[in-house]
């Protein structure tokens, strides 16, 4: 997807030898995370977001009442468990995903 991914944390992948840029984001509470890389050799990194807003704490729940779970005609298909990744990904509450095979279903 063009080095653009959702991930349930930790996750491995192999890049070339050089300046690197990464953007590490999650939902509108936290704050995103920009920087910048050089490569050289095997690397480890651990990235820690900041959460400066606690809007569960305010009464306020993150959602998406509008997703699609095939996308035509570029055709790929969301899972229902790759689905429920991207939401916990986007820190979101709950989500109605629309499958046009199946009705509409969702998870809170």
């Amino acid at each position: 997807m063009r080095g653009y991914f959702y991930t349930g944390g930790s996750f491995d992948m192999t890049l070339p030898a050089g300046q690197t840029q990464i953007t590490v984001g999650r939902g509108f509470e936290w704050r995103p995370l920009q920087l910048s890389i050089d490569l050289q050799r095997d690397t480890t990194l651990a990235l820690r977001l900041e959460k400066p807003f606690d809007l569960r704490g305010r009464g306020w729940y993150g959602g998406d009442a509008h997703v699609h779970m095939r996308h035509e005609p570029l055709d790929y298909d969301i899972s229902p468990g790759e689905a429920l990744l991207i939401s916990r990904a986007e820190d979101l509450s709950i989500a109605w995903c629309l499958d046009q095979d199946h009705g509409g279903w969702g998870w809170g």
